[in-house]
């Protein structure tokens, strides 16, 4: 039975039919959600796309319920389905209302984070016509065109239409349905998520390549002589395809279709202690796990196990890793041990068809291996049966981009709770709240003390140095690379942070130059001979002279990256140095799998790198480990500062020795008696762990409380401090139970010309402190200043 519906001035549409239902429709592009209605029908409509009009315009959105009929105001119909594909089933679903009710924002800010990624930018926008009055392509090519076709898409032909001016004709077409807009949804194409294009080297041509050709050429033959198209695609994101196909036809390079096909998978016995976890796991389904192994004592085995037990079982298996970096090495791992499954990745770099497609992978299919980031959290997975969490402690699974700031970690084990599946939540130096809740009993505890080959862990030495020498590298440490080179064995310097030299100084006034637009100190950058904002990016020339006292000799202190290479290149010339930080990965345009290949070959006898060398990788041929700053991470005003410092030492420490061979570790630092770095020194994780929560409890904070961070930017300061103190007023009205402390400036104050002023509140464990700041009314605040609340903060920068 049809919808009647007659348009009326400023109601909307009246309904003359009764067998209709109101559905909440979530628009994802203006993040909203709106109520329409449609005539009832017998499929299920929940989670499926809908083609609605708001504001003239066709737009998509998602029914995410049925709803009663609106009492105050009129509601439109929808202009009809976009297929029979569900996008948000009733698991998502949950998964958004509990972010809604644990994080306090609102619902539809959450759906943002649920929706599948990629669906609108496949999504085609179409416009088609049957019959067209003549005078319609007399006056527009564009429409004499549509004629002919009878559809095509839709944004070219508007931007036909714009160049020829004839948007009002444009109108006239769609008011007098001459023309239909209409969304369509691609056929699925599961070829994309299960094959791959092999490029290899043909044969070195003697024709002319240009430089980008040399370029890409280089790169497949430093990669084996042939490499997956997509990693060309990713380290070269811009026309790489097109250029490839030039070198296909010139017969330089070779393309072919291949689909990976495991064969017999290496196998691998499990030492006493992996197999007493790998069984503990297998006989509890539906727990959640705390596996506490030491670097190097083999957890990748014992989630080996548990994930082949998983899959026999006909069910899915989603692995969890903190960084992109980590995703070759763990899905090459699992391709050799595993026989004959589908094995998939999900990343914020790969290309956004390519995980639209796993996402309807994972949706229709099991069982299936998936090896992602944080978002993969919320991939429809199908018959679930584990989740590994590796690193758990890693502050990567905090969202920190935008609202709602969900922990991937956190929402995992909800979902265990909720869907009845299996959680292994795993690190060497596990978080404080994971490690309370395993004492508590709230997980399962498992333990791996010892190496899996038996060896020591690597000695530890704590090196004393002075600032006022300012040297990056100390005699002591260059030493010891140099013993560790003559051996033919490879070493790792850790320094967290990028550039030649943190802060530039006036020796005469004291001032440091600082960011125009953060209110943040400049890091000089030889390579690019400027100070540069690592939270804006703005760049500086050097300064001539003091711009606050004209002093004509300004200072450059600290060290970064840049300035641990050069130390190094200046004593040793001739050994090769590898650098790898976020500035060498966009100048190269290469990811990070190309590096910690060449790294991993022998290649290079040294890495030096940022934080991201510091975890989950194994490379066999290291054997010392420099720990270049150990104090700066202390010195960061955090609770959590000395959890993170010590997660970061023992972390980076055990990518020493882990094939057995006898390591060190060196670790500098002007305190060398600091209780810290004497436990780290002495791999004592329960020693610090203990005296850690010790001291959170005496002074209430997590994981003993509950506690949320409330941030107030603005362009102005005024209002920032103004709407902060609103805030503040609200919620001591409404949170009676809770302490709230500030507002007060943040410790950087300006980011990117906007003020920042913050609060936190503290509640009692037991409150659902997200659900009470949501209805305290924050949201309703009538303010030009920018609100943003953090329920269980990771940085309180």
């Amino acid at each position: 039975m049809p919808i009647f519906a007659e348009k009326t001035r400023g109601l909307g549409f009246i309904l003359t039919s009764s067998t209709v239902k109101y559905l909440d429709v979530f628009v994802p592009n203006r993040k909203i959600i709106l109520t329409y209605l449609h005539h009832g029908e017998t499929r299920p409509v929940i989670g499926r796309l809908v083609q609605i009009h708001l504001k003239n315009e066709a737009s998509p959105g998602c029914v995410i319920g049925e709803t009663k009929k609106p009492e105050n105001f009129s509601v439109k119909p929808i202009d009809g389905f976009i297929g029979d594909e569900i996008f948000l089933d009733e698991k998502i679903l949950s998964i958004a209302q509990f972010m809604n009710s644990y994080y306090g924002y609102p619902l539809e800010a959450c759906l943002v984070k649920t929706f599948p990624s990629g669906l609108f930018s496949v999504l085609k926008k179409t416009v088609s016509v049957s019959v067209l009055p003549d005078y319609f392509s007399q006056k527009s090519n564009a429409f004499l065109q549509l004629s002919r076709r009878k559809k095509v898409n839709f944004d070219h032909f508007l931007e036909n239409i714009r160049k020829e001016r004839n948007l009002e004709l444009l109108g006239e077409a769609l008011d007098k349905n001459h023309a239909v807009i209409k969304f369509e949804i691609p056929s699925q194409n599961s070829e994309k998520t299960a094959a791959e294009r092999l490029i290899s080297v043909q044969k070195v041509s003697g024709q002319l390549m240009t430089e980008f050709q040399k370029t890409i050429f280089n790169f497949v033959v430093s990669s084996g002589n042939s490499c997956e198209l997509s990693k060309i695609t990713s380290s070269f994101p811009q026309n790489a395809i097109s250029e490839v196909a030039k070198m296909v036809r010139k017969n330089i390079l070779k393309s072919k279709k291949t689909f990976y096909s495991p064969g017999i998978a290496e196998k691998f016995t499990l030492t006493q202690e992996q197999n007493k976890c790998a069984e503990s796991v297998g006989s509890n389904p539906g727990k959640v796990f705390l596996l506490k192994g030491v670097t190097g004592s083999g957890k990748t085995m014992v989630y080996h196990s548990c994930i082949e037990d998983t899959l026999r079982k006909g069910k899915s298996v989603l692995f969890l890793v903190p960084e992109i970096a980590l995703i070759p090495q763990t899905k090459l791992f699992f391709q050799k041990h595993l026989n004959k499954v589908e094995t998939l990745t999900y990343h914020s770099g790969m290309k956004q068809a390519m995980r639209f497609e796993v996402f309807r992978k994972t949706r229709d299919t099991s069982p299936l291996l998936v090896i992602g980031t944080r978002s993969s959290i919320f991939l429809p997975m199908k018959n679930i049966g584990l989740m590994v969490v590796d690193e758990e402690h890693s502050q990567h699974y905090k969202e920190e981009d935008s609202g709602p700031f969900y922990s991937a970690r956190d929402l995992a084990v909800w979902q265990s709770q909720k869907f009845n599946f299996t959680v292994i939540l795993g690190s060497a130096t596990p978080s404080a709240e994971s490690f309370l809740n395993a004492k508590k009993g709230k997980y399962n505890l498992l333990s791996l003390p010892n190496r899996a080959t038996n060896t020591k862990m690597p000695e530890c030495f704590l090196l004393p140095v002075s600032r006022s020498k300012c040297e990056a590298v100390s005699k002591d440490m260059k030493d010891q690379i140099l013993e560790n080179y003559n051996r033919n064995e490879q070493s790792i310097l850790l320094i967290n942070r990028r550039g030649f030299s943190n802060y530039m100084v006036c020796p005469h006034c004291l001032s440091v130059v600082k960011c125009p637009s953060c209110n943040v100190s400049m890091t000089y950058h030889e390579s690019e001979k400027k100070l540069v904002c690592h939270y804006c990016g703005k760049k500086l020339k050097i300064p001539e002279k003091c711009p606050v006292c004209a002093h004509p000799k300004m200072h450059f202190h600290g060290a970064g990256t840049e300035k641990v290479e050069h130390a190094i290149s200046k004593a040793f010339p001739e050994i090769e140095i590898l650098r790898l930080d976020t500035d060498v990965l966009r100048k190269s345009k290469q990811d990070h799998e190309k590096f910690f290949s060449d790294f991993h070959s022998g290649r290079y006898p040294i890495l030096v790198g940022t934080q991201m060398v510091s975890k989950g990788l194994d490379f066999p041929g290291v054997t010392l480990v420099g720990i270049i700053d150990a104090d700066s991470a202390l010195a960061f005003p955090d609770f959590r500062a000395a959890e993170i410092a010590f997660q970061l030492i023992v972390q980076t420490s055990g990518r020493a020795g882990r094939a057995g061979q006898k390591s060190k570790v060196l670790i500098q630092t002007e305190n060398p008696s600091n209780p810290l770095l004497v436990l780290a020194q002495n791999h004592d994780y329960e020693g610090f762990i203990e005296k850690e929560l010790r001291l959170r409890r005496e002074v209430g904070y997590p994981p003993f409380t509950r506690l949320a961070r409330i941030v107030v930017n603005s362009t102005s300061n005024s209002l920032a401090r103004k709407t902060s103190f609103v805030v503040k007023n609200i919620l001591e009205n409404s949170l009676n139970f809770a302490e709230t402390l500030g507002p007060v400036p943040c410790p950087i104050e300006k980011i990117r010309n906007r003020y920042r002023w913050h609060l936190l509140v503290k509640a009692p464990k037991n409150i659902l402190l997200g659900r009470k700041i949501l209805d305290s009314g924050i949201w309703e605040v009538k303010t030009k200043a920018k609100i943003y609340v953090d329920i269980d903060p990771f940085r309180m920068l």
